[in-house]
């Protein structure tokens, strides 16, 4: 099985402007990216598209 994980960096999380900055989000949205991806790997699931 392989998952396919939409990922946006560049303006990620825009509704949360007003309460982080650019580069909050972006941290933000690198640690979400990486919570997922190794959820998928601990259910075994090892292809993954970005």
């Amino acid at each position: 099985m392989k998952a396919v994980i939409p990922y946006k960096k560049s303006s990620a999380k825009s509704r949360l402007s007003p309460v982080m900055t650019r580069e909050e989000r972006g941290e933000f949205v690198e640690l979400m990216l990486n919570q997922v991806i190794d959820t998928l790997k601990e259910a075994g699931i090892e292809k993954m598209a970005l």
